[in-house]
């Protein structure tokens, strides 16, 4: 059950890889220039912070879901917090590139994906404490 509450982590990272490498890609056309914010700049850190933090998040959904299965919550967690924080600070960027449309939704689906992390390392915890716990005779 832990396993299976963990593992949208997975698509939904891969998902964002993808975004992110079109956003690597196609970072702005022809009305580029260095005079507006950053997503005006071709050259800007930016672009680039999006596919690190994609593959961050890619790696984390992963370990997630592994760590959940060998029964380490402690890591999990501790994994779970690195995918969280890529995937604010990736939602962060897309907003202040001017990508607003339901933005909302983003921040919902990241609350939600957290909040299941944390439903399967807690059941994770709670088999592995069953599991270490001495049996009656």
């Amino acid at each position: 059950m832990a396993f299976l509450a963990s593992l949208p982590l997975v698509p939904v990272s891969v998902v964002g890889a993808l975004a992110a490498l079109y956003f690597a890609l196609a970072r702005c056309d022809e009305s580029c220039d260095s005079s507006g914010g950053w997503w005006r700049d071709p050259n800007a850190w930016q672009w680039n912070l999006f596919v690190v933090l994609a593959l961050l998040g890619v790696a984390a959904a992963f370990g997630v879901v592994v760590f959940i299965t060998v029964g380490r919550p402690r890591a999990a967690a501790v994994t779970l917090g690195l995918w969280t924080a890529c995937a604010v600070t990736f939602s962060a960027l897309l907003q202040e590139a001017g990508n607003t449309h339901r933005a909302g939704d983003g921040w919902y689906a990241i609350a939600i994906l957290t909040l299941l992390g944390v439903c399967a390392i807690a059941l994770a915890g709670g088999r592995a404490a069953l599991e270490t716990r001495p049996r009656p005779d």
